[in-house]
């Protein structure tokens, strides 16, 4: 028989549960962030794409490699760090090819307006 007091969680315990309580609250939030990150880093192509020329994508990849490899002294697996760069490298990519098009998009829609 099982007792009542084996189906408690103790939420106190766990700072870090998700909003609805449940457990594995830790893994929701950090997808959460990750997917945040990717957000930030692909609007962050799209703003350069809009502006810039292809050589600020190239620094933008470097200071983006160069910051993971830092981050990776947290004591991530190398397999983790190299994931996370690959992903961030293509969010940045795709985010800059996008701003490039809507420039170009702009453009040209100004210049059928004069």
């Amino acid at each position: 028989m099982v007792a009542a007091h084996d189906f408690q969680l103790n939420f106190q315990a766990n700072p870090f549960r998700s909003l609805t309580g449940t457990v594995g609250g830790v893994r929701g939030r950090l997808e959460i962030l990750v997917l945040i990150g990717v957000l930030a880093v692909a609007a962050a192509g799209v703003l350069l794409g809009l502006r810039y020329k292809a050589a600020a994508l190239i620094a933008g990849t470097t200071v983006m490699t160069l910051a993971i490899l830092a981050w990776n002294g947290l004591g991530l697996s190398p397999s983790v760090a190299f994931s996370s760069l690959v992903i961030l490298i293509l969010a940045l990519q795709s985010g800059y090819i996008i701003g490039v098009w809507l420039a170009i998009a702009w453009r040209r829609h100004a210049e059928t307006r004069r």
